[in-house]
């Protein structure tokens, strides 16, 4: 996502494209409530269940607030891009 982001800020540039503040937001479609809560949380909260990745989880905040992104929750039957993470059934 964040390479996307930087390639269509680029092409932007040299298109002279104006963007509205609407349009500056991306939105990332999550149906993992423990990623929700890590990523819309403000303040750093680590457990020890979720110590072992805090520097990760510290970049990827950076990244939010950086790019603008919004994580919005979707029902995991309309999770469109599982077809990139999950396998497919036997009969397709």
């Amino acid at each position: 996502m964040i390479p996307i982001a930087d390639t269509l800020n680029e092409l932007r540039k040299y298109l002279k494209v104006e963007r509205t503040d609407e349009s500056r937001v991306i939105r990332a479609f999550e149906d993992n409530e423990g990623a929700l809560k890590l990523a819309n949380s403000k303040l750093p909260k680590t457990t020890p269940h979720t110590k072992h990745f805090a520097v990760k989880y510290n970049w990827f905040g950076e990244k939010l607030e950086h790019y603008n992104i919004k994580i919005v929750p979707v029902r995991t039957d309309l999770q469109e891009a599982d077809i990139f993470t999950k396998g497919l059934d036997k009969s397709e």
